[in-house]
């Protein structure tokens, strides 16, 4: 109990921008293709099946799964989190692909008009599906292990993943209004769903661990714009982060996921929102180095705390720690 104590300490001064770094080095080993995973009725995927919510039985993923004695794991917590199915992506209506290995969703709104009729309710069956998912988790972690949220989309890759890349980009020059109409019910669908999360999942110590290990003391949310790739930072500014800024300020302790090889061009704007909890960025394999975007992350860190994940050489690893100010920095990473 003391460990813990100690730790949610740290983890709330991380927060604060106070006290020292927290960090924690593996080695970097590549994903490897899986055998594909169960389905209800005892059968595995095969390539190209079209996922349904019926489909998806949480007690086959969890059947030979043993939860960890402890949920500290070094400067971190350890946290269960559902299954990558695309939950965002499912919830607001895109049919959900499966092979062995990946999952992917496909675009789905082929009218403007359709986007009137947008409502989360309580009877979707994906989000339901996503609930019974988390209830076994919290059934499995027996109370000793924190259960977290998954991995969430934000409102630029919600819209990507309904429209197809190409119409979010003809959306943004030519029809702006319905696309802020679209963005406006993707945000409170995701608001909707991520309240509906914390609500099941019980409090650790008072708050909740964010999905990549760090306790906050309140509700959190995790966001994302990897989509912003295919557009300006001055459109996303106009645009998108308003909706996005709607989110932010929902929740106590927001993280924003960026990676370093396509969307670190919106971090000047992200950072900029004074309810920001912290930003995460993602070092791509085949992307920019660690090294590489130091001068970025710098200027991300003198307004926000910041975790860095991926794999990284030790050579940028050590001159992250030389470069970076510690207060308020998180290092979840892997050594080349």
């Amino acid at each position: 109990m003391e460990a813990i104590e100690a730790l949610l300490k740290r983890h709330r001064d991380f927060w604060r921008m106070r006290g020292d770094l927290l960090i924690s080095v593996n080695h970097y080993t590549p994903l490897e293709k899986g055998e594909g995973i169960p389905l209800a009725g005892g059968r595995r995927v095969t390539d190209n099946t079209l996922l349904t919510p019926e489909m998806v039985d949480p007690r086959l993923f969890l059947a030979d799964y043993l939860a960890p004695l402890s949920p500290v794991t070094g400067d971190y917590f350890h946290a269960l989190a559902p299954y990558g199915l695309c939950w965002t992506e499912a919830i607001i209506g895109c049919p959900i692909q499966i092979s062995v290995g990946s999952v992917w969703s496909k675009p789905f709104l082929k009218d403007w008009d359709e986007v009137s009729a947008i409502r989360l309710t309580a009877g979707n069956r994906w989000l339901q599906k996503l609930l019974d998912f988390t209830g076994a988790l919290i059934e499995k972690s027996e109370g000793r292990i924190p259960v977290t949220l998954p991995l969430t989309r934000g409102l630029t890759d919600m819209a990507a993943a309904a429209l197809g890349p190409e119409r979010l980009c003809v959306a943004l020059k030519r029809q702006p209004s319905a696309l802020g109409r679209l963005l406006e019910a993707y945000r409170d669908a995701f608001i909707a769903a991520t309240g509906s999360l914390l609500s099941l999942i019980p409090r650790f110590h008072g708050g909740y661990v964010t999905p990549y290990g760090v306790w906050a003391p309140g509700t959190i949310a995790r966001t994302q714009a990897d989509n912003s790739v295919l557009i300006s930072s001055e459109d996303y500014r106009t645009h998108i982060l308003p909706y996005e800024a709607s989110i932010i300020k929902s929740f106590d302790y927001s993280l924003f996921h960026l990676h370093s090889g396509g969307s670190l061009h919106v971090a000047e704007a992200i950072i900029d929102i004074p309810e920001l909890g912290a930003v995460e960025v993602a070092i791509d394999p085949n992307g920019p180095s660690l090294g590489a975007i130091l001068p970025v992350l710098q200027r991300i860190h003198s307004k926000k705390p910041l975790i860095i994940t991926g794999p990284v050489s030790q050579r940028d690893l050590e001159k992250a720690l030389a470069s970076l100010a510690h207060s308020g920095l998180g290092l979840r990473v892997q050594r080349l």
